[in-house]
């Protein structure tokens, strides 16, 4: 397991690879803000004290986060297997 916390600050957007060549198992807490999260072509807001889990066998799996808000983004992720 690999465990990390990351900041993104307000207007930032961050694009994904495709997880197709790295499947791992994603969780991320958000511990300040709000980060947006696309997965699949679909959008989910995951808000301050709120967690989400993403299985490494999402069909074509593609993601991209953003922090639309006005404050920095502050979250924990974990990815498992770790990602070299």
């Amino acid at each position: 397991m690999m465990l990390g916390v990351a900041e993104m600050n307000p207007g930032c957007e961050e694009h994904i690879w495709s997880y197709k060549d790295h499947p791992v198992d994603e969780v991320y807490y958000i511990i300040k803000g709000t980060l947006t999260l696309y997965c699949d072509d679909k959008e989910y807001d995951i808000k301050e004290g709120e967690a989400c889990y993403i299985p490494a066998d999402c069909a074509a799996r593609k993601m991209r986060e953003m922090n639309r808000g006005t404050e920095k983004v502050i979250f924990v992720y974990t990815l498992t297997p770790p990602m070299e």
